[in-house]
């Protein structure tokens, strides 16, 4: 695993720089203990330019600071950034409004005043909030399930929110929203979240009992997120909305909860949750596996692989497919994170069809690796629903030749129909 690390100081203050010390050495105990790896966590004032690490985290301390006039000359996919205060997204500098986003601070659910994770008492979920930064920036999370659509929620539900997401992390989901949602404009925050929502399989809405940490949104964030979820129609979408029991409500927020339960608009096709964490985690994966499988009957999909877009035999073949009753799937019909996307269409096709040129040898063997990894086709090598078109021979390791593929020549149409019939049956 790539395992360096800047993190980047935003301002001179030495407070900040002896948290952010701690927490460097706190992240390395971490890479040791947990992942069994040693790994560097550097600190550095930032000057505009990116250090040669291979991540890169910016700390953001004060929400009184307009972070916006930052620049950044060299910005790439491998930057994070961790907030010790409310930051506000029009404070975040361009190069920080798309990328995730870790918040080590507690807010006080009355006064909403906030107080940096304190490194050094161990309390509360310190310890798995470190664990999950350090998994996260270093790509350790699979991820290759299906997205749930985990809801921005109130200040005093950040720690029930944080346990879940965490939970379903290491379960392999993909969590959404990941990046800072930008408060200032209604309209284009609704689209934002209707774009998260299309590739989720769930919503899950946590209510509390006080008002969503964005008190400058004309609406609360907690209910304009689950309206505009109630709003897919989508036959393989859930909703759940969650009451923890241990929550006290004071008046205005129980008439709040009793004008939810009855409003049918918002609950069509939800379910309303009131129950301890636990059991609510175990409600989750039970809407899952249930959606799953009732997904597995239906599934007609064929997973179409090839390397170059532009060979005209891609879209040859393409074409052919489509004339079948199988859905052809390609990475990008499922959003736009080309790895899991390329995870999520191994596990939930009905069989996968590789179109190889004889170009690269390399990449074919790299596909066929990803294909027996995946759950579905570990240690199952009497599945016979992979296919490769192709004029050259395949040259297997042994690992892979025991695997059942159907070897189909380019111009053998018969083969290929086979195969096919094969598949859609």
């Amino acid at each position: 695993m790539d395992n360096t690390t800047t993190i980047y100081l935003l301002s001179e203050d030495p407070k900040l720089k002896k948290w952010a010390d701690l927490f460097a050495k706190n992240l390395e105990l971490i890479c040791v203990q947990f992942l069994n790896t040693k790994a560097s966590f550097t600190l550095q004032s930032f000057n505009g330019k990116l250090s040669d690490a291979t991540n890169h985290v910016f700390l953001l301390d004060d929400l009184n600071v307009d972070y916006s006039t930052l620049k950044l000359a060299d910005a790439n996919s491998s930057i994070c950034q961790i907030h010790l205060n409310r930051i506000s997204y029009k404070n975040l500098p361009s190069f920080l409004q798309n990328v995730s986003v870790f918040e080590f601070y507690e807010s006080d659910p009355i006064s909403l005043e906030t107080n940096w994770s304190d490194l050094t008492s161990g309390s509360g979920n310190l310890w798995e909030k470190l664990l999950d930064f350090t998994k996260s920036i270093f790509g350790l999370y699979a991820q290759d399930r299906e997205t749930i659509y985990l809801s921005i929620t109130s200040v005093n539900q950040i720690a029930n929110r944080d346990k879940l997401k965490r939970d379903l992390l290491n379960q392999g989901f993909q969590i959404l929203p990941n990046n800072p949602l930008d408060n200032s404009n209604i309209g284009e925050l609704e689209k934002k979240i209707e774009t998260l929502i299309k590739d989720a399989s769930l919503s899950v809405h946590i209510y509390g009992n006080d008002k969503t940490i964005d008190s400058n949104l004309e609406a609360e964030l907690v209910d304009l997120q689950n309206k505009i979820c109630a709003k897919n129609n989508s036959k393989n979408f859930n909703r759940l909305i969650w009451l923890p029991s241990d929550v006290r409500l004071d008046k205005a927020n129980n008439e709040k909860i009793s004008l939810l339960r009855k409003d049918l608009e918002l609950l069509k096709g939800a379910e309303f949750v009131e129950a301890p964490l636990e059991l609510f985690k175990s409600l989750i994966y039970q809407k899952i596996e249930s959606s799953s499988a009732k997904n597995k009957l239906d599934q007609k999909g064929l997973y179409f692989i090839y390397d170059n877009t532009k060979d005209k035999e891609v879209n040859r073949i393409k074409s052919e497919l489509e004339k079948t009753n199988l859905n052809v799937l390609e990475v990008d019909n499922f959003g736009n994170n080309p790895l899991i996307n390329h995870k999520k269409n191994l596990n939930n096709s009905k069989g996968i069809i590789i179109y190889f040129d004889g170009h690269n040898d390399k990449w074919i063997e790299s596909i066929l690796n990803d294909i027996i990894k995946a759950p579905k086709y570990r240690n199952n090598k009497k599945i016979n629903s992979i296919g490769v078109i192709s004029n050259s021979d395949l040259k297997l390791k042994p690992e892979l030749a025991s695997y059942q593929l159907d070897q189909i020549k380019l111009d053998n149409q018969t083969q290929l129909d086979s195969f096919i019939q094969k598949i859609d049956k």
